[in-house]
């Protein structure tokens, strides 16, 4: 932990911090928002992904932004980015819930 989260020394251990993070809060994250979207598209009927899951998928990106500044969360921003823009030009149902 003194040696910080992935910026390791020398380029191979920053690669395995790098899986490793990325593994277990975005794989982590994903997993259990997949189980809330199941859960919540059984229950409404919904065909559209709601505003929460939008922020959540930007929140996770911003965090892993600024733990691994030299990663793929900038895609994860424009996908949470994107369904946060769909709900609000759209009238979708579940969106502010």
């Amino acid at each position: 932990i003194r040696e910080g989260t992935a910026e390791a020394v020398n380029l191979e251990e920053r690669s395995a911090r790098g899986a490793a993070v990325w593994f277990h809060l975005f794989g982590g994250m994903m997993f259990l928002q997949g189980l809330a979207w199941r859960q919540y598209a059984q229950e409404t009927n919904a065909k559209e992904l709601p505003s929460w899951w939008g922020w959540s998928v930007t929140a996770l990106a911003i965090t892993m932004g600024k733990i691994m500044p030299q990663s793929g969360w900038p895609l994860l921003l424009a996908q949470g980015l994107r369904v946060v823009w769909r709900n609000r030009s759209k009238n979708i149902k579940g969106k502010n819930e």
